[in-house]
Parts: C-alpha cells; structure tokens; sequence
C-alpha cells in the first residue's frame, strides 16, 4: 500500500525536476544568447571604425557586408534571448503552478 502513495508522489517530484531542468536550460540559454550578443556588437562597433579608416572602396564594401552579416546574427541572437527569455518566465510560472497544486494533492 505504501508503494502505490510514493507512486504519485516521485511522478510529481519527476515532474517538477523535469520543469526546473527545462527552467535552467532556458536561463543559460538566454545569459549565452546576451554574451554572444555583446561579443558581436564588439566586433561590429571594430568594424565600423575599421571602415573609416580606409580609402579603398573594395575594402570598405567588405567590410560593410560584414557589418551588414553581424547585424542580422545579432538580430537573430536577440530574438533567441527573448525567446528563452519568454520560456524561462513560463517555466518559472508552471514550477510556481505545479508546487501549489501538490499542496492540493
């Protein structure tokens, strides 16, 4: 009989680790994306001077794609952030949910 009450209660413990897992794999995720994201505005904000600092049109227009290719993956590396941003505050919210409904249980 004892083993039929600890069934529900390790699938609800499970259940809570498996959500607290999912909340840190979202929260690195988004403190990686906003690192990444200062490592590219560097190199852009490098680039951007670079570009002054040349007369040579062949060269500039490289290095203006490159800033040009920068800006997009910055672009995409912020939407990646708020995106996990966004799925950490749900987790964090189903954890809050999940803990108050195992009072009722």
């Amino acid at each position: 009989m004892r083993e039929i009450k600890q069934l529900p209660k390790k699938s609800t413990l499970a259940l809570i680790q498996e959500a607290k897992d999912a909340y840190a794999h979202f929260n690195d995720e988004a403190q990686n994306a906003f690192i990444e994201q200062l490592a590219l505005k560097e190199k852009k904000r490098l680039l951007e001077i670079a570009k002054t600092k040349t007369d040579l049109a062949g060269a500039q227009g490289v290095i203006l794609r490159m800033i040009t290719e920068l800006h997009e993956k910055i672009v995409e590396g912020d939407k990646r952030r708020r995106s996990c941003e966004s799925s950490r505050k749900n987790y964090s919210e189903i954890i809050r949910a999940l803990e108050a409904a195992i009072k009722e249980f």
